[in-house]
């Protein structure tokens, strides 16, 4: 769910180096990602970061003109998208720990 709308997405993972996963998202409907893909085609969609300070981090990029997309918790950890316009690439900041419950769930470590 994001913002109280179901979606569903197609996703692979691949482990690269070390902490380095590529996450490739294929949206099924209408959702965040579609609507990504109609604006802006095929490609870069957002880099990730874990932050053990997630809501300084929030506080920082937002103060700096960034939008919050979507947040959420997920695994007991708080995550979000924020839009970095006009930088231009969209950021996720996520609590250290809900990749690797993320990897763990889907079977990666």
């Amino acid at each position: 769910m994001i913002a109280g709308e179901p979606f569903r997405l197609k996703v692979a993972h691949a482990k690269l180096f070390g902490s380095l996963m590529l996450e490739l998202i294929q949206p099924v409907g209408t959702s965040l990602w579609s609507e990504f893909l109609k604006t802006h085609g095929e490609g870069l969609h957002h880099i990730a970061y874990d932050v053990s300070n997630w809501q300084d981090m929030v506080s920082k990029l937002e103060a700096q003109g960034a939008r919050m997309m979507v947040g959420a918790v997920v695994w007991g950890k708080h995550f979000c998208y924020l839009d970095t316009k006009p930088g231009g690439i969209i950021v996720e900041l996520a609590e250290v720990g809900i990749h690797a419950a993320q990897e763990k769930f889907l079977g990666l470590h």
